[in-house]
């Protein structure tokens, strides 16, 4: 490939000629950023920690690791930008790269763990939002008399419902870029806000106001999205964060606020 010193000029040629982005480039990396730090398997595995120290230090080892293994794809990227040109479909890059680059065989084992690699995150991500669907929505609604049976039989109907749901999307869409930022994008900002909130502010806000963050946020979001606005990601963070903030005052508090908010409260072991 002629050396990492190589790598800048591949880089300049792409940023040269790659066609102008539609929305500002802080619209462009809030999407991934705070995406990524209000994703469900970071809050999932931090709530899961046995004290606040470990999943501080956790988070943080977690979060210079995903830097390192982040700059994998980057420097693939610009290696296929040096030996590909810069004329070939984005989505495409990684495919042609490895075709050109590696023998038949292993070009074969590569596909597969690619494709390993992409069921796996959306098979997880049907589970997750058939779950949440059949036990926090259907089974409530349904109240005590609903078996363990009917439970799991919920839980399998909403996962065939929301792969439905996620197909139709796909059909809809210009790409799988696309499709990331909208999917990031759209469920991460109220839930950013609510994290912000509940770290440094446990106090503030309740039950209403979360809800009206959360609500706030898709909404906005959508409607922003429809309108062609340039910052649809950032316009929902801000309308999640009005929402609670207006909010804050009514509604029940949330369980243990009211406790952390009281002098000399300290976390039981």
């Amino acid at each position: 490939l002629g050396g990492f010193e190589t790598l800048p000029e591949a880089a300049a040629a792409a940023a040269a000629r790659a066609p102008p982005r539609e929305r500002p480039l802080i619209e462009v990396l809030a999407v991934p950023i705070f995406g990524t730090i209000a994703a469900q398997e970071l809050t999932s595995r931090v709530l899961a920690m046995r004290d606040a120290t470990l999943a501080r230090s956790a988070t943080v080892a977690a979060g210079f690791l995903y830097l390192a293994v982040g700059l994998i794809p980057v420097l693939i990227g610009l290696g296929a930008a040096a030996t590909l040109g810069t004329d070939i479909e984005p989505e495409q890059v990684l495919s042609h790269y490895a075709r050109t680059q590696l023998p038949a065989a292993l070009y074969v084992v590569f596909l597969g763990a690619l494709l390993s690699a992409i069921l796996s995150t959306l098979s997880g991500a049907l589970l997750v939002a058939g779950s949440l669907a059949a036990h926090n929505l259907m089974a409530p609604l349904a109240g005590p008399r609903l078996t363990e049976r009917w439970k799991l039989r919920l839980n399998r109907a909403a996962v065939v419902v929301f792969g439905v749901i996620a197909y139709l999307i796909a059909l809809g869409s210009e790409s799988m870029y696309r499709l990331v930022e909208q999917a990031s994008g759209l469920a991460s900002a109220g839930v950013l806000v609510l994290m912000v909130v509940a770290i440094f502010t446990p106090a503030l806000g309740g039950v209403a106001s979360a809800a009206a963050a959360l609500i706030a946020s898709v909404v906005v979001y959508a409607l922003v999205s429809a309108l062609d606005g340039s910052m649809p990601y950032l316009a929902s963070v801000a309308a999640a964060a009005l929402a609670y903030v207006a909010l804050a005052p009514f509604g029940p508090r949330a369980v243990g606020a009211v406790d952390r908010a009281q002098p000399g409260f300290t976390e039981p072991s």
